[in-house]
């Protein structure tokens, strides 16, 4: 741009002696500086929207177990965000529960933390654990449950229904949920850490 203006300069030492022309040299220089002024403003502006769109994106790491099936339980998660920073971790003891209902409690958890601090319906969320009664039963089985009028195949309740009801609301309520398999004790980082939440909060209650 520096560039630019020393040759308009220039230009109009050139042109002095034809007033029309220096006009016109003038407002080719205005509409130069407000397009570009224009342009600037509209690359901020997609920035932003690209940095407001991606903090409706949100991972949400769960993982829970007893000590005896059933026995004493416990869930952890770990809820990270676009650029996987961390942004909140959590856990919390059960005195007699199930490995199945202390793996849909760390998730439950989870999107209750999103809930209350975020607007759901504006939310991407993908939900990552090593608990395929979990992930099956939010992609798969609820569908089929909920026309049923909340029956399974046999015409009896899914157990754990209480806890299956508040994972479809939260579901109904975010934009959209994607889910995601993890192999457990298979070294994945934020899956280590959830266990290892499990593990701390079920050994302070011993």
């Amino acid at each position: 741009m520096k560039k630019v203006n020393k040759l308009i300069e220039e230009l109009k030492v050139l042109l002095k002696e034809n007033p029309n022309a220096l006009f016109y040299l003038d407002e080719l220089t205005r509409s130069c500086s407000e397009n570009a002024n224009s342009d600037n403003q509209l690359t901020e502006n997609n920035s932003d929207t690209a940095n407001e769109s991606n903090k409706e994106f949100f991972y949400i790491y769960s993982d829970g177990g007893c000590r005896g099936n059933p026995g004493p339980g416990a869930y952890g998660f770990v809820i990270k965000d676009h650029q996987k920073n961390l942004v909140k971790e959590d856990s919390g003891y059960f005195p007699n529960s199930t490995n199945n209902k202390m793996e849909m409690m760390a998730c439950i958890k989870g999107l209750d933390y999103l809930s209350k601090n975020f607007d759901l319906s504006k939310l991407n969320v993908t939900l990552i654990s090593d608990s395929q009664y979990l992930l099956k039963g939010m992609k798969e089985w609820m569908i089929g449950w909920k026309k049923r009028g909340w029956k399974k195949s046999d015409k009896k309740e899914p157990e754990n229904l209480n806890l299956w009801k508040q994972l479809d609301q939260f579901k109904t309520d975010i934009k959209t949920v994607e889910y995601e398999w993890v192999k457990g004790h298979s070294g994945h980082a934020e899956n280590e850490r959830c266990d290892e939440l499990v593990n701390i909060c079920l050994d302070q209650h011993e």
